[in-house]
């Protein structure tokens, strides 16, 4: 199973676009203006990408900061290391408007603390949710259970899941707890894959010294874990092509798979496509469709299972989408490979999903549009369907 940003919005927990504006207006964060006005970094990053990107998100902010830092470090070209040359200063050189952005040194701390201030928020919204939702959560889940074991890998950093049922997720039991390397080896009932960070996760505490790359722990709550998810893991972090990334807690940006090296995300991964592949049901809920590695890792367990692969896409579609619409694109794009080869094929598509009342049948594939949590009968036939 997949979880995106569409399950917890379903749970009334901020989604994409309630972080993005929460980054956005940080204060923490500024930079000096005109007339030594101080404005904040998240309402500049706004700017600067909305003059580029049609639906800047707060990971496109984080991605901006990390280009912006990494060729500001390259400035001396020629005379640094090949692994700290950045490809892109052999060729153009940074607009002059973003000098005085470059040059303050809240670029640098939101880079690194900006995912932080995401869990502080996650924190609240989570705090004044309603207690419901854990039993819509453990009532959907329950039911899958009776036919098959779980793994369920999350793209959230909320821990809705944790708090409504037990799940192994590779740490130890202790508080924190430390990666438990060992039960890698081993097929659990309940298995939980934060793809992409939590909020209950955090770099080890400055007590414990690392034998080799930093590892993350798992507090027990989120609130545990709060006071410790600034602690610096590995602030000057690297990619191949010598370019600046910030990796935590929690991940971000566009370079994710760059971001790999600092456990769990690797073992989680690896855990994940080996899940794909060696099960033909797959059950996809809330997930928008952005993340290129997901999407070539659902794609070929398409390919390997054939006929055997039974796919059920959760997700939410207005009924006046069209084919033009890049998000409704992206949201559809698993869902309609199992029935189109060519984009032309896509408004075909959407005509069948609408007449079959956002909620399509066909090649191996359930397609349900109208959201998450599904009421009783939905998640019935869900069930059915996967068995």
């Amino acid at each position: 199973m997949l979880i995106g940003s569409g399950f917890s919005e379903g749970l009334k927990l901020p989604g994409t676009a309630a972080i993005t504006e929460h980054v956005r207006s940080l204060t923490q964060y500024s930079v000096l203006a005109d007339q030594n006005r101080e404005v904040p970094l998240g309402n500049v990053l706004s700017k600067i990408a909305s003059s580029y990107y049609d639906s800047p998100t707060f990971e496109i902010y984080l991605h901006l900061v990390e280009c912006m830092l990494s060729a500001a470090s390259s400035r001396l070209g020629f005379a640094l290391p090949d692994s700290q040359k950045v490809a892109f200063n052999a060729f153009m050189d940074l607009s002059p408007r973003l000098a005085t952005v470059l040059v303050e040194q809240h670029l640098e701390r939101f880079g690194r603390e900006v995912m932080a201030r995401v869990a502080d928020f996650l924190d609240d919204a989570i705090a004044e949710s309603a207690i419901e939702k854990r039993g819509v959560i453990r009532g959907f889940f329950t039911r899958l259970l009776k036919r098959h074991s779980l793994r369920v890998a999350t793209l959230n950093y909320d821990d809705a899941i944790e708090r409504s049922m037990q799940f192994w997720d590779g740490f130890t039991p202790e508080d924190p707890g430390s990666l438990d390397y060992a039960s890698f080896e081993k097929a659990h009932v309940r298995e939980l894959l934060h793809l992409h960070g939590s909020i209950r996760f955090a770099p080890s505490p400055p007590e414990v010294v690392p034998k080799g790359l930093p590892e993350l722990v798992r507090y027990q709550s989120n609130k545990a874990a709060a006071p410790f998810r600034p602690l610096p893991l590995m602030q000057n972090t690297f990619t191949q092509a010598g370019e600046r990334v910030f990796v935590g807690p929690m991940l971000s940006g566009l370079r994710k798979t760059d971001k790999l090296m600092i456990e769990p995300y690797n073992l989680y991964h690896h855990r994940f496509v080996s899940g794909l592949l060696s099960s033909p049901r797959f059950l996809c809920i809330g997930y928008g469709g952005a993340d290129i590695y997901v999407n070539a890792a659902v794609a070929q367990a398409r390919r390997i299972h054939g006929d055997r692969f039974r796919a059920v896409y959760v997700t939410k579609v207005d009924e006046d989408s069209s084919p033009s619409d890049l998000a409704t694109l992206r949201a559809l794009t698993m869902a309609a490979a199992h029935s189109i080869t060519y984009a032309h094929e896509l408004d075909g598509f959407l005509r069948r999903l609408k007449a079959a009342k956002l909620c399509l049948e066909e090649n191996g594939m359930l397609l349900i549009t109208s959201g998450f949590p599904l009421p009783d009968p939905l998640g019935d036939r869900v069930a059915a369907f996967l068995q």
